[in-house]
């Protein structure tokens, strides 16, 4: 189960503001309520909660790319079978294929996510042997065990209350020497716009509502990996700015490539209003800069044989 509390950047005023709301949720209950936390995920990127997350590809693709090549410069997955777990709309999947993959397994729990990465692949012309698409619960459960020479899975960690279980998933679905690789949110990740939502959304809608997102270190990536079984783990983290002309499209970012999951507990008529609200209340605060903070980390799996 992830921590109780806030784990990443904020300023004080809003970390002591997180955490008292964190608190307040454990108090009544709905702090350890797993199955709706992976609910609220789900029901963002299918669209649910916002429009924003269409614009996914629009707002978002260069951000996404970036980590995307990032996270492969450190595992060669030419020739090899791939299973992207939490595959969006397909662009490490399609980084994957550009760097010689053999086939990629594309696995998300949002039919909506799936659904713009098969429309993608077309106007790729990708082959069926080269890519498959997967319309999974919170595991990947119904893939096959050591099927794949590589897991790999993009910025999910972060989004769910249980990474461990993720990780367990992608080394049940390797066979012994293969690879699970991952990109997830460091502690500085999309700290100013998360400092500012939590200042400007109206707290009636939100009081006691536990924050469904974790930021993580290194250290906790390693620690993830190693106890997930496997062995030669390795870690690293990359830090970068975005900049915005305008800060109303810094909170249109936010809420894309989060998938606007927070609005959860607003009532689906409000939510314009809210979002109207929000993005001026950017406006007023400045906020035209994303810290973009990503841990990547790697390891191998081992023969169970072998280890005895």
């Amino acid at each position: 189960m992830a921590p109780l509390f806030w784990t990443g950047k904020l300023s004080a005023p809003m970390r002591l503001l997180a955490n008292a709301n964190c608190l307040l949720a454990w108090v009544t209950g709905a702090a350890g309520d797993t199955e709706t936390m992976h609910r609220h995920m789900k029901s963002g990127y299918d669209g649910e909660m916002s429009d924003d997350v269409r614009r996914y590809d629009e707002l978002c693709l260069d951000q996404y790319s970036r980590i995307a090549r990032t996270l492969l410069d450190g595992v060669d997955v030419d020739g090899l079978e791939v299973v992207d777990i939490g595959c969006g709309t397909g662009v490490l999947a399609f980084e994957c294929l550009a760097r010689g993959a053999k086939s990629v397994t594309c696995a998300d729990v949002s039919k909506l996510m799936l659904d713009m990465c098969r429309k993608n692949a077309r106007e790729r012309s990708y082959a069926d042997d080269r890519i498959a698409f997967h319309l999974i619960g919170g595991t990947s459960g119904q893939l096959e065990s050591g099927r794949f020479d590589a897991a790999l899975s993009s910025m999910v960690l972060g989004m769910v209350p249980d990474p461990e279980a993720i990780l367990n998933d992608a080394t049940r679905l390797v066979r012994p020497g293969g690879t699970v690789a991952v990109a997830t949110h460091g502690p500085e990740y999309d700290w100013e716009p998360t400092d500012a939502a939590f200042r400007v959304i109206p707290k009636r809608y939100v009081l006691g509502y536990r924050i469904e997102f974790w930021p993580q270190s290194e250290e906790l990536v390693s620690d993830l990996l190693e106890e997930a079984g496997l062995a030669e783990v390795r870690t690293g983290r990359r830090r970068w700015m975005l900049e915005f002309d305008d800060p109303g499209d810094a909170f249109d970012f936010f809420c894309t490539s989060s998938s606007a999951f927070w609005y959860a507990k607003i009532p689906p008529d409000a939510r314009e209003r809210v979002a109207a609200h929000m993005k001026r209340g950017f406006r007023r605060r400045g906020v035209d800069r994303v810290t973009h903070d990503i841990v990547f980390g790697y390891g191998r799996k081992v023969d169970s044989m072998r280890r005895t």
